[in-house]
């Protein structure tokens, strides 16, 4: 099933830019559109595929976590840096450490903005909304 994840703060969407579907693009966001570039599927083994390509899937580089590193679309191949646990207060946590979270840089919420990793701190530019998409 395909699900738009959109911030809480805005309603902005993780998006790939221009559907342009390769390893190492950045994810930004953006407003909902509808294109598949904005549609994921939530795999049991905890990846985020991405509709346009179930191969690629988003990832943490190299699995370096730390405050700031960029988010990324990359060819699934099951490491934990590809693997997230979706929080009930709407935080999205990687798996290799559950003290990071998918986050809006200094919760600038404009389109394009890429994502981040970021220490979770409970703020509304960490959280996140799902909605089904067919």
């Amino acid at each position: 099933m395909k699900k738009i994840i959109y911030s809480q703060i805005n309603k902005l969407c993780i998006d790939i830019p221009q559907s342009d579907i390769k390893n190492g693009q950045h994810l930004q966001i953006w407003e909902k559109h509808g294109g598949d570039n904005q549609k994921w599927i939530f795999e049991d083994d905890g990846s985020i595929v991405s509709a346009i390509n179930k191969k690629y899937c988003i990832d943490i580089p190299q699995s370096d976590i730390k405050n700031g590193q960029h988010l990324q679309i990359w060819e699934k191949h099951g490491g934990d840096n590809q693997k997230w646990i979706f929080e009930d207060d709407g935080s999205i946590v990687s798996a290799i450490n559950k003290k990071y979270c998918i986050d809006i840089p200094q919760s600038d919420i404009k389109n394009g903005q890429h994502l981040q990793i970021w220490e979770k701190h409970g703020g509304d530019n960490q959280k996140w909304d799902f909605k089904r998409d067919s």
